[in-house]
């Protein structure tokens, strides 16, 4: 597969990007805004009444702002980011597919460093269109996810996040049918910075 290799380059770019490049200025501070363009791939874990694997195509644009400068103290301190995040999913199994559209707002906590930076985020949102997958007959789905993640600082104006999310899609018991779609997704978005 010819993705992961180029995922690769970019993160040990990433890495590796002369750090006298970038002023002496904290790209990630408070007032700063951002926009982005994300994607994911999903896998759903089973299930117990074994259900067909969901197999998720994921695209993410978003618009952030963060909201604080650093905080906390030690290992733990960091900036928090708000997040919209408008997204078109693709779910297919082995006996139909579904495509819907949606919109979660996440808050994304960054922690302090260098050029590699850990966050984690979470969020909840919610998802439109006809889904005829077993887990769920319901026009109207919900999303919970979350996870941890790492923030390469390319640049003052560019950032590549690559990160893990948990995610739940369910119905919330409004329609008949709700096990559920629990699913592992790897993330990866090119943002820009501005003030």
């Amino acid at each position: 597969m010819r993705v992961p290799g180029r995922l690769a380059v970019v993160l040990l770019l990433g890495l590796l990007w002369p750090a006298s490049w970038a002023s002496a200025q904290d790209p990630i501070a408070r007032g700063v805004k951002e926009i982005g363009m994300g994607g994911a791939i999903s896998i759903s874990h089973g299930t117990k009444d074994d259900f067909d694997t969901v197999t998720g195509y994921q695209l993410l644009p978003h618009v952030g702002y963060v909201a604080t400068d650093a905080l906390g103290s030690g290992w733990v301190r960091g900036n928090l980011e708000l997040l919209l995040e408008p997204s078109l999913l693709h779910l297919e199994t082995e006996v139909g597919s579904s495509t819907v559209v949606g919109l979660s707002a996440l808050g994304r906590w960054i922690l302090e460093g260098s050029r590699v930076r850990p966050y984690f985020d979470v969020g909840m949102g919610m998802l439109v269109g006809e889904t005829n997958l077993p887990q769920t007959n319901c026009d109207v789905n919900f999303l919970l996810q979350g996870g941890p993640g790492l923030l390469v600082v390319v640049s003052n104006t560019t950032t590549v996040a690559v990160g893990y999310r948990f995610q739940h899609i369910s119905n919330a018991g409004t329609c008949a049918i709700n096990p559920g779609i629990n699913s592992s997704a790897l993330y990866l978005s090119v943002n820009y910075l501005f003030r």
